[in-house]
């Protein structure tokens, strides 16, 4: 009866056990996280007897979760990813949105901007045409500094959510080492595992998931430790760290991920991947700072590429043009220069940087590092490119780098070219009368009697020099003076060895026409001018013209000719000759009075020098010849092209009063389309229009990535569901099941006992 009646209990407790469970799972049929339990029977250990064993009903072996670990890892990552794709893509749109705005976008504005400059170039004297251009140049910069504002705030948005991000991510540690150290515990004590704690844990996880891409990693004692990112250890057995947001080491306004453990503080931005925190880190290096350094490179390159031509141009008072917009280096439209936290506090290191040629400018930052012995690392920060440079100064990438004193070896530097100077662009004029629109020479003519192929062109100088108003010319020659003393200018002293035997002169003869003589007991010429105007008094015959300038001499055929100049110099012996009798010449030639001596120098047809030339014909600069070289004077730049000969001459006529002109409006409108930027190959709206389809590439992209992270996390969510998840259908079947169970179970112990009463009624009798 004994064994009938334990076999009785033994089913009674096991499907109490088992309703108890069933039970259990319908109440939590809605609660996230949980995994069904399952509870596990088995036969107890039976008796033995002399003719076998007899069975002594059901045990509880244990309760089960029903879990898949390979389908917990598949939600793990695919809640990593969707939560970063769906992060990147909701800040990239906003992006995207703004930039490609027909109405907010910097492209319409830019357009209307050059709008207005071909209006004064189709109009340069009218007033209202002045005034619209200088009002689209306002609205410009005002774009410019939204577009550029409207960044800042979605990169400080972006901070600060990651900072409340991190501080989920340290309560969801905190909490899930708590939970390590509860189920070490239960573990330890019992051998079994605590369900309801490990699956409230396994919810956690799978809730850090969706901020930062997690690993982990099962101890024997029930533990997980928990690695994010790349493999830092967020968690360890009972124990977690503390991720917090810092100030970037070079900019205040930019966050590092730090983690800390006690005193101790490392940098693991770069290690941060996956969910929430990896998407905004994402989208900050990979969209919004490269988008604020374009930006900002457009602006400065339309502050330096604008101004540099506008300067070039004369405005309706006559003046020449000064900077359209703010001066490049000046203000805070300069590049930005940020010193490291972490420098020596002995180095007294001072750089600078600055400007000199926007168009060489890239999208990137640099970061320079002081290596010692006046060596200084230079690594562009998108691409980890080192470079090495040899101090004080030196200079790469359009940037110019000086350094009034060492630094500390180790000291570092970030240099931003670009990044966020759309907002500090400004106008320099509000005049409308200042707009230089004309240009103020009216071009350069060639002389009619020019026999070269050579031609010039001629601008306002592009360094800002004043222009000064008159009429030049550009005259092509050759630069005469070779040896002799004093430049030479004086006569070496006659020797005459003969004494009163004889006497001697000298001559001087151009194209074989004398135009100078010298007799032994002549004073000499006193200098080149002299010089020069011997030369001169014959020009009619020998069809050359002298010129001094700088301590030289220069030719020219006068008119222009290409025949060559034949200078022969001869000493005049009269009496007895001497070998020992010498002189030396005006061109440096030395002379013997053995048989009237004489020597020529043949200057070729072809020029090798330059002479500007004033209105009054008064030299103002003189130099060698050079196809393509910049001449430079008074505020203007000429360049002669091709092959000149001797006499060669361009007329530069002044505009005085050319109010009329448009010529420097076209070419400030031109700029729209004149690729200034990218080392010569693009122009301001090629730079946007590149970010703008960057910009709309990642949204789209990343939409298409979102989505599809989406399916993968809804599959993977659902295989575990039809593992792990209760069905309220097969709950309520198995409720049935088991009622059923225990109710058999109880009418066993009834039986048990109508037989037990049976069995004492028998004996009573």
């Amino acid at each position: 009866m004994s064994d009938l009646l334990g076999i009785g209990v033994s089913g009674l407790q096991a499907f109490k056990r088992e309703l108890d469970t069933t039970s259990h799972n319908i109440a939590n049929v809605n609660t996230e996280g949980y995994s069904r339990q399952r509870v596990d029977l088995a036969a107890r250990k039976p008796d033995q007897y002399g003719f076998g064993y007899m069975g002594n009903g059901v045990g509880i072996d244990g309760v089960k979760r029903i879990v898949d670990e390979f389908l917990d890892r598949q939600i793990l990552s695919n809640s990593t990813s969707f939560s970063q794709m769906d992060t990147f893509h909701n800040l990239v749109s906003r992006v995207d949105d703004l930039l490609a705005n027909a109405d907010a976008g910097l492209t319409p504005t830019l357009q209307s901007f050059f709008n207005a400059a071909q209006d004064v170039a189709n109009d340069p004297t009218s007033i209202p045409a002045r005034q619209v251009f200088l009002a689209r140049a306002e609205t410009l910069v005002d774009r410019l500094y939204s577009l550029d504002q409207q960044m800042a705030n979605l990169a400080s948005q972006t901070n600060s959510g990651i900072g409340n991000t991190l501080n989920e991510v340290n309560s969801l540690a905190e909490g899930i080492a708590m939970l390590n150290r509860d189920i070490a515990t239960a573990f330890s004590g019992t051998n079994r595992q605590p369900n309801d704690l490990l699956d409230k844990r396994d919810q956690m996880i799978r809730e850090l998931s969706q901020f930062v891409d997690v690993q982990v990693v099962s101890q024997s004692n029930g533990a997980l430790n928990v690695f994010i990112g790349t493999g830092q250890a967020l968690v360890v057995d009972g124990e977690a760290r503390t991720l917090a947001a810092v100030n970037n080491a070079f900019d205040p306004q930019q966050i590092d991920i730090v983690v800390r453990q006690g005193s101790n503080s490392v940098v693991v931005t770069d290690q941060m991947r996956g969910g929430a925190i990896g998407g905004s880190l994402d989208f900050l290096n990979q969209v919004l700072y490269p988008s604020r350094n374009e930006l900002g490179r457009i602006a400065v390159g339309l502050a330096g590429s604008f101004n540099e031509q506008h300067r070039q141009g004369l405005d309706l008072d006559g003046n020449l043009g000064g900077d359209f917009f703010q001066a490049l280096n000046t203000g805070n439209l300069s590049p930005t220069l940020l010193e490291g936290v972490n420098n020596s506090s002995a180095g007294s290191g001072v750089l600078t940087a600055s400007y000199a040629d926007v168009s060489q400018l890239g999208n990137g930052n640099y970061q320079v590092r002081y290596l010692g012995s006046n060596q200084y690392e230079v690594m562009q920060t998108s691409t980890n490119q080192t470079r090495t440079f040899t101090g004080p100064n030196f200079s790469f990438d359009g940037l110019d780098i000086q350094i009034s004193s060492a630094p500390s070896v180790g000291d570092t530097y970030l240099i931003r070219p670009s990044y966020g100077l759309a907002s500090s662009l400004d106008l320099a004029i509000r005049d409308p009368r200042a707009i230089a629109a004309g240009q103020p020479v009216l071009g350069a003519v060639a002389a009619t009697g020019n026999t070269g192929t050579a031609g010039v062109t001629v601008a306002a100088a592009s360094n800002g020099t004043p222009y000064q108003p008159g009429n030049y010319s550009i005259l092509l020659g050759s630069v005469a003076t070779t040896a002799g003393a004093d430049g030479g200018v004086s006569i070496g002293n006659f020797t005459n060895a003969s004494g009163l035997g004889n006497s001697l002169g000298y001559a001087l003869s151009l194209n074989g026409t004398v135009v100078h003589t010298q007799a032994e007991a002549d004073v000499p010429l006193v200098d080149l001018d002299a010089l020069a105007a011997a030369i001169n008094d014959d020009v009619a015959v020998t069809g050359v013209r002298a010129y001094v300038e700088g301590g030289n001499l220069y030719l020219a055929n006068d008119p222009a000719s290409n025949r060559p100049i034949s200078v022969t110099e001869t000493l005049l012996t009269t009496g007895t000759p001497d070998d020992a009798d010498t002189i030396t010449g005006y061109f440096g030639t030395a002379l013997t009075g053995a048989s009237n001596d004489s020597a020529t120098i043949n200057f070729s047809a072809s020029a090798d020098s330059y002479l500007v030339l004033n209105g009054s014909g008064a030299v103002l600069d003189a130099d060698a010849y050079t196809s393509g070289a910049t001449i430079s004077f008074n505020g203007l730049e000429a360049t002669v092209t091709g092959s000149a000969n001797l006499g060669d001459r361009f007329s530069i006529a002044g505009n005085q009063g050319g109010v009329g002109d448009n010529r420097n409006m076209l070419a400030l409108a031109g700029l729209q389309t004149k690729a200034t930027l990218d080392k010569g190959n693009a122009s301001y709206l090629d730079v946007y229009g590149r970010m703008v389809a960057n910009v709309g590439a990642k949204s789209q992209q990343a939409s298409i990535t979102r989505d599809a992270q989406a399916t993968l996390l809804q599959q993977s969510v659902s295989a575990r569901e039809s593992v792990s998840g209760v069905n309220l259908d097969e709950e309520a079947a198995a409720l049935i099941r088991f009622q059923q169970a225990y109710q058999a179970a109880a009418q066993v112990i009834s039986v048990a006992n109508e037989l037990f009463q049976t069995l004492l009624g028998a004996v009573r009798r």
